[in-house]
């Protein structure tokens, strides 16, 4: 917070915004899952099937993002709760 508080009275709000994050980069963005989220309903619309596998592969392919398929089961199913029932994921 000290640090903080600091480049804010040297530089004001914009010295806030600059500042590097520390950590690693995020893989993805919510824009990556949005794109996701429209492919599937896409695929509901047409019929199509996807594996969590394909979708990872997708994802990499696609956007870009490396996610391992296990992970983003969890957050397919935190963003599409009616998964169970869901026809275009299996």
């Amino acid at each position: 917070m000290r640090k903080a508080l600091h480049r804010f009275i040297d530089g004001g709000f914009e010295a806030l915004a600059e500042a590097p994050r520390p950590g690693r980069p995020p893989r993805w963005m919510r824009e990556d899952l949005d794109a996701l989220e429209e492919m599937l309903d896409e695929a509901v619309a047409r019929g199509v099937i996807w594996t969590l596998p394909a979708l990872a592969e997708w994802l990499r392919r696609e956007r870009g993002v490396d996610v391992d398929s296990s992970w983003l089961s969890a957050v397919v199913i935190r963003r599409r709760p009616n998964l169970e029932t869901d026809s275009s994921i299996r």
